[in-house]
């Protein structure tokens, strides 16, 4: 059997984390709906901010647990436990059921809360909206765990950890973040990048979604069982 290996340096924890993370970016959900949010008439910004900001809460607490408790019950066996492997081939099957799923169930898109029409921001409500729809998006979490785990059991120092992390949670909520940068800094050119890919996402999300799920179930899979 071929054992799993903890990373030994920051370029190789990193090589293994980007992957999934740039595979829990994809969320065409996620993005459908700061765009709603972002074209709103009362405080778009403000209101995207805030949602943004609740996607990522989610991504930072599960990315303290999942390191916290993978280390104390995972990294305790000896970096050539099979255990890892296991726990990537769990997650690729989980996947695999995610992906199933979205082929035999009819889409059901969410949509961002209309407004009040009373001009207050409701900010509170926006962030709440961002943790619900990043806490619901099973796909993006089903790749950041891993992603995490792979960080846990690494063998390099905790300055090259958190700063994995902080890539990690960076990259894996950019759908969230990004439109919403890109429109306080350059409005005429956000509109000009964004508009065609909200059209494009909201006809395509359904395929978009079912062919990552695919995509990196059998990545995970395939990762997995190399390593038992």
């Amino acid at each position: 059997m071929m054992l799993a290996a903890a990373s030994t340096s920051f370029a190789e924890l990193l090589a293994k984390v980007l992957p999934l993370a740039i595979g829990a970016a994809i969320s065409p959900t996620i993005l459908i709906v700061v765009l709603v949010v972002l074209g709103g008439r009362a405080h778009p910004r403000a209101r995207g901010a805030v949602y943004s900001a609740g996607a990522i809460l989610v991504l930072l607490v599960l990315a303290a647990l999942s390191i916290t408790l993978l280390r104390h019950s995972v990294t305790h066996r000896g970096g050539g436990d099979p255990v890892y492997g296991w726990i990537d081939v769990g997650f690729g099957v989980l996947l695999l059921g995610i992906a199933i799923r979205q082929l035999l169930v009819p889409a059901n898109p969410k949509q961002a809360p209309a407004g009040s029409g009373d001009g207050q921001a409701h900010l509170g409500r926006y962030f709440g909206l961002g943790v619900a729809m990043m806490l619901t998006n099973f796909s993006t979490l089903v790749l950041f765990i891993p992603a995490m785990k792979d960080v846990a059991v690494a063998r390099v120092g905790i300055g090259a950890k958190l700063l994995t992390v902080a890539i990690a949670i960076a990259v894996a909520s950019c759908l969230a973040w990004a439109p919403v940068l890109l429109d306080s800094v350059a409005p005429r050119l956000a509109g000009r990048i964004l508009d065609p890919m909200n059209a494009y996402m909201t006809r395509n999300q359904r395929v978009l979604s079912i062919v990552v799920c695919f995509v990196f179930s059998a990545y995970l899979m395939f990762k997995g069982l190399r390593a038992i």
